[in-house]
């Protein structure tokens, strides 16, 4: 067990390429502005403003991570600015490690919500696929997975 009381804990950052395409993207756009606005005077206020969103969104991207942490309690899933959940072991009827398809199953990574459930997930096409008591399903991305569902279904009451 970690000093913070948690049975296991991952921490996990979006991944590289996503990362990468966000900041190419932002680039691209914030040179198109920057050429558009050249030609129109007065423009450069805007374009202040535009520079300070695209480095804004570049920090924003950086700093996101999504922290998976087993507790005596149960599973908690925190970080995408805003997810907070407790998901006790109580609630959840199994956990099984499986690979999914991050944009067909879920349309992305982050927090997202589908067909097949909710997701919590920062990168890779890993994860630990609960089913819980109500009948809902949760994915939680891992980088980890098998152990992760080992320590889950280690603690679940039957």
């Amino acid at each position: 067990m970690s000093e913070s009381g948690s049975i296991f804990s991952e921490k996990q950052q979006l991944s590289p390429r996503l990362q990468a395409f966000v900041y190419a993207s932002t680039a691209i756009a914030g040179l198109g502005a920057y050429f558009a606005a050249r030609a129109t005077p007065g423009a450069e206020v805007g374009l202040y403003l535009l520079f300070g969103v695209i480095a804004l969104v570049a920090v924003l991207f950086r700093t996101l991570t999504l922290s998976t942490d087993v507790t005596e309690e149960g599973v908690i899933v925190r970080g995408m600015l805003f997810i907070n959940r407790l998901i006790r072991f109580a609630d959840i009827a199994s956990a099984e490690a499986r690979r999914y398809k991050p944009i067909m199953e879920y349309g992305g990574w982050g927090y997202r919500i589908g067909p097949n459930g909710k997701a919590y997930n920062a990168q890779g096409d890993e994860g630990v696929q609960l089913a819980l008591r109500d009948g809902g399903r949760v994915l939680i991305g891992s980088q980890r997975s098998n152990e992760l569902a080992n320590v889950i279904a280690a603690r679940l009451t039957r």
